[in-house]
């Protein structure tokens, strides 16, 4: 942590590049930020000098904070998250990296499982509360054309492009069989 000396030997250093008049409200606003920050004198010193190396800004403690900062995130090594995947895979014993990917995918096919058992119990669930139509024969009715949604003599009857959901054929299909099976 910075002390109040040393951040009046900083503004000694930043007036030797800018001309700035050091005051006691200027010592203690930079002692603050110095504080605040964590910054050290060899670091805030470095930092300094690096910012009139390369800019001809007037530097504020915000500055110097920055480039500390810049300059300690660069100073630490690298996490394996920050790294890329094929050099953290490189670095991993391939028998690892095989039960690892057994493991997800049994863990996967796991979850399929589930989510199928649960489809399935949500399908019967709903066909044994959808509204069926009791005069409905089931598939019988298939073996004659539908007169009213043109289907096919084995195809089921549809409203809109899409299969009727409380019948398998509408009632004129089943009146036509009925017919046709009276006439014969």
């Amino acid at each position: 942590m910075i002390t109040s000396v040393e951040v009046v030997e900083l503004l000694k250093v930043a007036s030797t590049y800018d001309s700035r008049k050091p005051s006691e409200k200027l010592r203690d606003a930079w002692l603050e930020a110095g504080t605040l920050a964590r910054w050290t004198f060899d670091e805030a010193s470095s930092a300094i000098r690096q910012h009139y190396a390369t800019c001809t800004e007037w530097i504020m403690p915000g500055h110097v904070t920055a480039l500390i900062l810049a300059k300690r995130h660069q100073a630490r090594p690298s996490t394996p998250s920050a790294r890329p995947v094929r050099e953290v895979l490189d670095d991993r014993n391939p028998d690892e990296v095989i039960s690892t990917e057994a493991q997800r995918a049994a863990f996967l096919a796991e979850i399929r499982a589930a989510i199928a058992t649960k489809g399935r119990e949500l399908e019967a669930d709903a066909v044994d509360t959808r509204r069926a139509d009791p005069t409905d024969d089931g598939d019988a009715c298939l073996d004659e054309r539908c007169p009213w949604c043109g289907a096919s003599v084995g195809s089921r009857c549809t409203s809109r492009g899409r299969p009727l959901r409380f019948r398998s054929c509408h009632p004129a299909r089943a009146e036509a069989k009925t017919e046709r099976l009276s006439r014969a």
